[in-house]
């Protein structure tokens, strides 16, 4: 999105839901995200990041000191460094396809306009960061730690549960032993 104040355009992008709900209400939820990013780059001074909570939703925001804006909308629970690393994508994607041609970017007075040219790419961008665990090597690593700690606590238990069998074993060993003896004493008393 170009940065103006009054009516920032959308150049390209792309909604995509993750819900029941977002299939059927498809045209409301673009409309929704649609404002909300116009409402984002209106509000946010070129060469600043910030995130914006609203209801159920959050907006990531990179307003550039040229004046383009990169939003990503995503739910609450969408991790802030990996929207953040999306829109380090978006920024310098877009960059690569248009820094030779500015003047697109200039001439474009409604929404959607260069779409067809960045469209694919920004939606291959939206569907590499829909699992934020996927995009993101920290969260893959944090992941991998998470699963190796659950399968060495489940070790660990079953070790002690083998433990607790044989410390049985013992004891009941020891009490064989015990009545063994017993039994050998008498069977000598009774020889004699």
């Amino acid at each position: 999105l170009p940065n103006n104040e009054k009516n920032p355009i959308i150049l390209a992008g792309h909604v995509e839901g993750n819900s029941w709900a977002s299939w059927f209400y498809k045209n409301e939820v673009a409309e929704f995200t649609n404002f909300f990013a116009k409402l984002l780059a209106s509000k946010t001074k070129p060469g600043y990041r910030q995130q914006v909570k609203q209801e159920a939703y959050c907006g990531y925001v990179h307003a550039r000191a040229n004046g383009l804006v990169s939003i990503v909308v995503t739910d609450l629970d969408y991790p802030q460094r990996v929207a953040f690393n999306a829109l380090k994508h978006v920024t310098s994607d877009f960059d690569e396809i248009y820094q030779s041609n500015s003047s697109l970017i200039k001439n474009a007075k409604k929404d959607y306009e260069l779409q067809s040219k960045y469209g694919a790419k920004f939606s291959d961008l939206i569907k590499k960061y829909k699992d934020p665990v996927k995009a993101d090597k920290v969260l893959q690593i944090k992941k991998d730690l998470e699963e190796t700690k659950t399968i060495l606590n489940k070790a660990l238990d079953s070790l002690l549960e083998r433990g607790e069998k044989l410390e049985n074993l013992v004891e009941k060993s020891e009490m064989l032993s015990d009545t063994s003896k017993e039994f050998y004493v008498k069977s000598q008393g009774s020889k004699c």
